[in-house]
């Protein structure tokens, strides 16, 4: 599989990846307002397919990843992982640290985190929202090069 990470603009594949990968997806109003000022942005593409995407908030040399989404097809190929190590880079570059918020129940995406070096750093207490109006907690965590 070959892919392609790069800046991503606004297209509308975006919210079909968003709905495939979360089961209480963005709104496509939401993620239209995260291509703008503040934000650094980039997709995955493998043949010319939105594979997945990054949406990033740059406040000064503290980065916070807002959303990370795979395509259901390419979910547990490294995707994310390729485009996590591609952040690392990018923030080492800018000597940021890179923040973020994940369900204590994804288990995965905690595990992808630990192992691109990501350190807990704390929880929010009922932070997320579930399909069936219960809260989650969110486990914080950074990187820094």
């Amino acid at each position: 599989m070959m892919l392609q990470i790069a800046p991503l603009d606004w297209q509308p594949e975006i919210v079909v990846v968003e709905q495939q990968a979360h089961a209480l997806a963005w709104s496509e109003r939401l993620l239209q307002s995260c291509f703008g000022s503040g934000y650094k942005n980039w997709g995955a593409w493998v043949d010319q397919h939105l594979a997945a995407f990054l949406i990033v908030q740059e406040v000064l040399d503290e980065w916070t990843v807002m959303n990370i989404a795979t395509a259901a097809r390419f979910q547990r190929q490294g995707v994310a992982t390729q485009l996590i190590q591609h952040l690392q880079k990018q923030a080492s570059q800018q000597q940021a640290i890179i923040w973020l918020e994940v369900r204590a129940s994804n288990l995965a995406a905690i595990q992808l985190y630990l192992k691109c070096g990501f350190v807990e750093r704390g929880k929010r207490a009922q932070y997320y929202r579930n399909a069936d109006d219960t809260r989650e907690d969110a486990i914080v965590m950074s990187w820094q090069a």
